[in-house]
């Protein structure tokens, strides 16, 4: 047993490994580890399949295991606590059929609302007994449950910052060469969209292990075979001006590799009257020099509203010296007064009312005086951070929040808090603090709590990569979402600031500095009297 620092590379030699865990977990462990003690370690396998797994070569933890023999087991074994089982997250698992002939990799999507807040680990057991597992296990989710196919991330990843660096992973490796072409077909096969509204198809080829096998330049066509509608030759569609139906063909003719294919694929597509038309936000306040990118939906047939592109509907800015708009609906505004912008779609029409003018600031802390603010972490070294009122660097006035971090420590995701209370007034559109950053790329986070104490969350746009200057970070209300803890709560105002907090979820881009924080404010809107 060894003692090394948080970045010391330490030499292993041959059919040697090594185990590595923090210092003071050392007395957690039955019997206890001093510094120096040799230390043997014994690994077996038992169970009834004891003798199958003896020759393994790579194993990976994960729990608590989700069915047994075909029956959910979240529970039976007490692996996890009881709150990690029944609250919802991203989810990774693995699982087997009872013949042993097919293999499961499942991952759910989690901690996004309005597209997926994840499942609980009974849902994910029930899914997965669904699916035909007959062994099932959960292995690590959260911000790590990323499903990669052939290059390309194929699920939504909850980290803001994108794929979340992971020490380890599943694979399915094909070792097949390329052959001929054996599966043609366009993705979707079947969609549907509404009148004007671009979508884009794409073919895919395939040979008889599923390689993707590349057409060579000039030999896809793209062509309508029926109803309303264009494709370019690069398979962007767009729907005609009426409801209706559509049928697209890709096809290829020609040589590719040592074979003459000639081959077709059909998608089909159906044109939906639209019931209603409506644009988010349906007020926009604006200052002079700031863009906005309106949101268009429509409301199927069914009842539900349905985001569609912008560039499907037609625009019309009503008090041209306010701004400029874009035909996808980008916004950018220039002068002052009042007026609207208006979107239609054939006999449709949606209004959003328009004010520009100058946005009002009132100072919610100066960071003075600290004594109401306290610092907590999760998976940091919290007695190497530390803040205080400073003058070494400010923005407004004499003094300016001095944080000194140290991210490093621990694997995941390692967060520094800022913890207060303090109340916000109504009607407030976004929150404003000065940032002198050190370009540490660390990303920065605002919390909220609600008068039921549910608690909402949004990123500051971007991460820190500006170094020795000060710049404005504006957090807008519009973007705070539930917190994964509460992720079905619905916001009710009063609304009071709860934390200000540094994160970094790649452990290779933990690092250690300081940071300078002033000016803390309440945005408000222009005045619409």
């Amino acid at each position: 047993v060894q003692l090394a620092s948080d970045r010391e590379q330490v030499a292993l030699g041959e059919d040697e490994f090594a185990l590595v865990l923090p210092q003071e977990r050392l007395a957690e462990i039955p019997g206890g580890f001093l510094l120096g003690d040799d230390v043997k370690v014994e690994i077996e396998t038992v169970g009834r399949r004891a003798g199958q797994l003896a020759n393994l070569q790579l194993a990976v933890g994960g729990g608590p295991r989700l069915l047994e023999d075909g029956q959910v087991a979240v529970e039976k074994y007490d692996e996890m606590r009881r709150s990690f089982n029944t609250t919802r997250h991203p989810r990774t698992a693995v699982g087997i059929s009872e013949d042993e002939k097919t293999l499961y990799f499942v991952v759910v999507d989690g901690r996004q609302v309005g597209y997926s807040i994840g499942m609980d680990l009974f849902d994910l057991a029930e899914w997965m007994r669904r699916l035909g597992a007959y062994q099932a296990v959960n292995l690590d989710g959260g911000g790590s449950s990323t499903m990669v196919v052939r290059g390309q991330t194929v699920n939504r990843p909850s980290d803001s910052s994108g794929d979340r660096r992971v020490s380890n992973c599943l694979m399915i490796v094909s070792t097949a060469p390329v052959g001929p072409i054996r599966h043609f077909r366009i993705e979707p096969a079947a969609f549907q969209v509404f009148p004007g509204q671009p979508f884009s198809l794409q073919v895919i080829a395939q040979d008889e292990y599923y390689n993707d096998v590349e057409i060579p330049e000039g030999l896809l066509r793209w062509s309508m075979m029926e109803g309303e509608g264009e494709i370019d030759p690069q398979g962007s569609f767009r729907a005609g001006s009426r409801s209706g139906s559509a049928t697209i063909r890709a096809s290829v003719r020609g040589v590719i590799g040592s074979s003459f294919v000639s081959l077709e694929a059909l998608s089909f597509c159906s044109i939906l009257e639209p019931k209603d038309l409506r644009l988010s936000p349906s007020r926009l306040t604006l200052s002079p020099g700031q863009e906005v990118d309106l949101a268009v939906e429509v409301q199927h047939p069914s009842g539900e509203w349905v985001p569609i592109p912008g560039e499907t509907v037609r625009w019309a800015l009503k008090g041209k010296e306010l701004g400029e708009l874009s035909s996808s609906g980008k916004l950018t505004a220039t002068g002052r007064g009042r007026g609207s912008v208006e979107a239609a779609l054939g006999r449709l029409r949606a209004r959003a009312e328009l004010r520009v003018g100058e946005k009002r600031l009132e100072s919610l802390e100066t960071f003075s005086d600290l004594s109401d603010w306290r610092l907590t972490g999760t998976r940091v070294p919290i007695h190497r951070c530390s803040i205080q009122a400073s003058s070494e660097q400010v923005a407004t006035g004499t003094r300016a929040l001095r944080l000194d971090y140290d991210l490093r420590g621990e694997d995941g995701v390692a967060a520094l808090y800022l913890n207060t209370r303090k109340t916000l007034p109504w009607q407030f559109e976004s929150l404003s603090f000065q940032l002198y950053g050190n370009g540490c790329d660390h990303l920065f986070r605002v919390v909220l709590q609600d008068v039921d104490g549910e608690r909402f969350v949004a990123d500051a746009p971007g991460a820190i990569t500006w170094n020795e200057e000060w710049r404005t970070i504006e957090v807008p209300f519009s973007k705070f979402t539930p917190h994964w803890a509460n992720p079905a709560a619905e916001a009710n105002a009063p609304f009071y600031l709860e934390q200000l907090y540094l994160v970094e979820p790649r452990t290779a881009n933990k690092s250690q500095g300081t940071l300078f924080l002033d000016d803390l404010s309440v945005v408000y809107p222009p005045a619409w009297e």
